[in-house]
């Protein structure tokens, strides 16, 4: 098509062809997006060709005019609202990106920033305290239950006018409206491990002066001073980031010179009360040197194997991390 030829200035990560494809499937809805490329120009257009890029198959597919538009133009009103203006990558990944969890693709920030605007005190210019009165307003005015075993996640104005919430929804929530307010806002996934070890999520916002600062949200605790944590990933970007909120320690993977046969796979799980849980980002490939990243505490790290016999060869270590320390992990004997 025309517009995908003239576009490979605009966003030059995606190839014709590659967008060509991309449209291809996105059958029902092809018509709405090639309406945006053809009428939208400048930063309106740099966006929407970000988000056609970047957002899940079935978000191309129930996109509507509508919320592209919300999302596109809420963003750009908003990208100064608190000073210094963000890089590009910042602006698109944690402005822009208007996907948190499984919510359905929805138009939100025009009536979100109104929402905010009419209960918020008047400008509060520092985005972190910004952020954190509105976590004490969400958890004030929204009743939260448990997740459902079936149950969904319900778009963010959804949630508002029910004023009942899962944790998930109201993390939802709370992120939606941050960026509709133009704070730069990501989620992080965590893994604990001791006594109270287990998974857990939080929101952190950016301003130029702190930089990346966590929120203190009561509907997801996670413990004082990320006590036990051991992984901390920004899911969205798979950048890992538990050196910016714990000491750590090093697990050093040194392969042997000659492998013995067969596929090799390297787990590294975390010891919790009972027992471990696996820590789904530290995967390695057991016959490559590498590096782990860890908070300080008990770690069984494995590798294993599945031989042409049907057997499953397992090769455990048990590790402790001090802070700073290092652990030469050897992957076969």
């Amino acid at each position: 098509m025309t517009v995908i030829v003239c576009l490979i200035g605009v966003f030059g990560s995606l190839t014709p062809a590659e967008r060509d494809s991309l449209l291809e499937d996105t059958p029902g809805n092809r018509d709405m997006w090639c309406a945006a490329f053809e009428t939208l120009t400048g930063d309106e257009l740099w966006c929407a060709w970000y988000l056609f890029g970047s957002i899940p198959r079935l978000d191309r597919l129930e996109m509507t005019s509508e919320a592209l538009n919300d999302h596109i133009r809420g963003a750009l009103d908003r990208r100064t609202a608190f000073g210094e203006e963000l890089s590009d990558s910042m602006f698109l990944s944690c402005i822009l990106d208007y996907r948190v969890d499984q919510e359905p693709v929805s138009a939100y920030r025009a009536s979100l920033l109104e929402y905010w605007g009419a209960v918020l005190p008047g400008p509060i210019p520092d985005p972190h305290e910004t952020a954190q009165m509105m976590v004490k307003m969400l958890a004030e005015e929204v009743e939260i239950g448990a997740q459902g075993y079936l149950g969904g996640v319900e778009p963010p104005l959804v949630v508002l006018a029910a004023g009942s919430a899962t944790p998930v929804e109201c993390t939802v929530v709370l992120c939606a409206s941050l960026r509709s307010m133009g704070i730069a806002a990501r989620q992080i996934n965590g893994w604990f491990g001791g006594e109270d070890g287990g998974t857990r999520r939080w929101v952190e916002v950016y301003s130029h002066e702190t930089g990346w600062k966590p929120l203190s949200m009561p509907w997801e605790p996670v413990p004082a001073a990320f006590g036990g944590l051991a992984l901390a990933v920004w899911e969205n970007t798979g950048e890992l980031v538990t050196g910016s909120l714990t000491e750590t320690g090093r697990i050093v993977v040194v392969p042997p010179d000659v492998l013995p046969a067969g596929d090799w796979t390297g787990t590294v799980s975390v010891a919790v009360k009972g027992g471990f849980i696996p820590l789904d980002w530290a995967w390695f490939d057991p016959t490559e040197p590498d590096t782990i990243d860890l908070g300080a505490g008990d770690y069984l790290v494995c590798v294993s194997s599945r031989t042409p016999e049907g057997q499953l060869r397992i090769i455990p270590r048990f590790v402790t991390l001090e802070p700073h320390g290092e652990h030469v992990f050897q992957t076969f004997p």
